[in-house]
């Protein structure tokens, strides 16, 4: 695929504790693809270590306006870098978003149901939703609020597309699944990389599992950039040995 084509200032650099990586919060930039072309601008700050206040999403011709902002009372959270690579919206989410449109386009387009697992700030779930999924985005407890903010703001109305709390577990995963599964496709976008998130990949191939468990033709779909540490040949090795029914993990 060809490589993300930036439009306008140069890339900036963001961190968190333990983190150094890039973001696709770069002040414009656009993407295309055989389903679409996607054009992101950032609102506010574009300086290093400053976090822009929205993102101005532009895809098949709809116009998302995502907040990036939580409220006050959500902010504590943040600092143990996690919560706060969700409010990011990082380069695999693009790369997965222009994947998706191209290889399951007519899939999207006939209203497949599409969970999206640490889907952050839901912009890849948002796009697959203007394609036509039926699409559920999870994220820990914190950054839910934020996720029902932007679909209110974009989805006003819209039944086919909802946020949801999801802490990685079996337990947590079976109950989602009882109130709204089986799901065709799971899409999960950078949320292995063990110096922000630590050993949570385990959970999340449990998640991912259970979610396979209530049927086994659902495809999933998994995106990341490589990082030192990111130990993703851990994770993939957990999930071919602990699947159920067996996980085929293409690279």
């Amino acid at each position: 695929d060809p490589p993300l084509r930036q439009v306008g200032e140069a890339e900036r650099v963001v961190r968190a504790p333990g983190l150094q990586t890039r973001s696709a919060t770069r002040s414009r930039m656009s993407v295309d693809g055989h389903h679409g072309h996607m054009e992101v601008k950032v609102i506010g700050s574009t300086a290093a270590l400053q976090a822009p206040d929205a993102l101005e999403v532009t895809y098949q011709g709809k116009k998302l306006n995502v907040s990036l902002q939580l409220e006050q009372d959500d902010l504590a959270p943040l600092f143990d870098g996690a919560a706060w690579a969700g409010t990011q919206l990082w380069d695999a989410a693009i790369i997965m978003v222009r994947y998706i449109a191209d290889k399951h386009g007519e899939q999207l387009k006939g209203g497949c149901k599409v969970l999206e697992v640490g889907c952050g700030t839901g912009v890849p779930g948002m796009c697959l939703r203007v394609l036509g999924a039926k699409v559920t985005l999870t994220e820990q407890p914190q950054l839910v609020p934020l996720l029902q903010q932007n679909l209110d703001t974009n989805f006003a109305g819209d039944k086919d597309i909802s946020a949801r709390e999801l802490s990685w577990s079996t337990e947590a995963t079976r109950d989602l699944l009882g109130a709204d599964g089986p799901y065709d496709i799971i899409v999960s976008c950078d949320c292995v990389f063990p110096p922000v998130y630590g050993e949570s990949w385990k959970l999340l191939g449990d998640s991912i599992r259970e979610v396979l468990s209530q049927k086994k033709d659902t495809v999933v779909l998994l995106s990341f950039e490589r990082r030192k540490g990111d130990q993703l040949e851990d994770f993939f090795e957990y999930c071919k040995s602990n699947a159920s029914p067996a996980v085929v993990c293409e690279r």
